[in-house]
């Protein structure tokens, strides 16, 4: 799986606006291995969100099964 299939999947998903921004950042990020480490205050202040809706926005992802977090 590359990158525009992740991106597809993403499109056709139905994730809240907040999870859908941070999935497309942690994706622009994301190495060859589609890993990457980014702080929730770094992504907050990239995506112009608080911390919390940050939060939030990875939660929904890890329930919806796009995000692993270790």
């Amino acid at each position: 799986m590359n990158k525009a299939d992740i991106i597809n999947q993403i499109y056709s998903a139905n994730l809240t606006k907040r999870a859908t921004l941070v999935v497309f950042y942690l994706v622009n990020r994301a190495n060859k291995e589609f890993t990457c480490f980014p702080a929730v205050k770094t992504i907050a202040k990239d995506c112009n969100m608080s911390m919390r809706t940050v939060q939030r926005a990875i939660n929904d992802l890890i329930d919806a099964g796009y995000v692993k977090k270790d």
